[in-house]
């Protein structure tokens, strides 16, 4: 299910109630990560291996014009924990 990340998170049902997650293969899963203009989020998922220090932010489906005017950014990130 698209719903299930690696890490077995149900990220649909995070983000339904208002938690934010990513993706990222940098940190280990459960780190808190705090990226510029986004806030901070919970790593649950992995990457492609070729993007070893991106961060890919899960959005619903229903926000797909959101994502879309969010785009590809170069941003501040910060490990939090």
């Amino acid at each position: 299910t698209p719903c299930i990340s690696a890490s077995g998170d149900d990220v649909c049902n995070a983000l339904a109630h208002g938690h934010k997650r990513c993706a990222a293969n940098f940190v280990p899963f459960g780190t808190r990560l705090h990226i510029q203009n986004f806030g901070e989020c919970l790593v649950v998922d992995r990457m492609n291996p070729r993007y070893p220090l991106r961060v890919d932010i899960a959005m619903n489906a229903e926000e797909k014009q959101r994502a879309l005017e969010f785009g590809v950014k170069n941003l501040v990130i910060k490990i939090i924990e």
